[in-house]
C-alpha cells in the first residue's frame, strides 16, 4: 500500500497473481460452527440442505444445534448416539504429497473416513452414551486420510 504525501487516504496498487500455487494441506472442521448450528432450520430457505434436519431429528435445538455424527449400534440395548454441541465440534488437518494448482483450476481432495478408528478404545457394553460420545469426537481427527488428489476445470 502506498499513501500520497498530502492525503490520508490509501492508494491500492495493482498486484500481480500467482498463476500457480503448491498444496500440500488441507484444514476443515467437522460440524456446523457458528451462528448457523444455532439456526432455526424452519427458517431456512426451502431448498436449504438443513431444512430438513428438523424432521428427521438431526437439529437438536438452539443450544446443541445439529447432529455431525450420529451412531446407531446394538449394544445391551440399541443405542441411537447423536453428537452436536459447539464443545465437540473438531478441526482436521491432513498433510498430503504436494500438488501443483493452476489458477483457474479445481482442486478436487478424495478422502476415506475409518469408522473403526472412532471406537478404538471404547466399550460399546459398557461406556455410557456420554463416555462414547466423548471417546468418538477425541478420534475424529485420525479417522481421516486423504486418499487421491485430482485438478482441474
Amino acid at each position: 500500500m502506498a499513501w500520497l504525501a498530502e492525503s490520508t487516504k490509501p492508494i491500492f496498487l495493482i498486484q500481480s497473481y500467482r498463476d500457480s500455487a503448491t498444496v500440500s494441506k488441507i484444514r476443515f472442521k467437522v460440524g456446523i460452527a457458528g451462528e448457523m448450528n444455532q439456526a432455526n432450520p424452519l427458517r431456512l430457505p426451502s431448498d436449504h440442505p438443513l431444512r430438513s434436519s428438523v424432521n428427521d431429528g438431526m437439529y437438536l435445538g438452539a443450544q446443541s444445534g445439529y447432529v455431525f455424527t450420529r451412531v446407531l449400534y446394538y449394544a445391551k440395548d440399541t443405542v441411537d448416539l447423536k453428537i452436536s454441541s459447539p464443545s465437540k465440534l473438531r478441526t482436521v488437518e491432513l498433510s498430503f504429497t504436494p500438488t501443483k494448482v493452476l489458477r483457474g483450476y479445481n482442486v478436487n481432495i478424495l478422502m476415506d473416513v475409518d469408522y473403526s478408528v472412532w471406537f478404538q478404545g471404547a466399550n460399546v457394553n459398557l461406556d455410557t452414551p456420554g463416555e462414547l460420545s466423548q471417546k468418538i469426537v477425541d478420534k475424529l481427527t485420525q479417522s481421516f486420510t486423504v486418499t487421491q488428489i485430482t485438478t482441474g476445470i
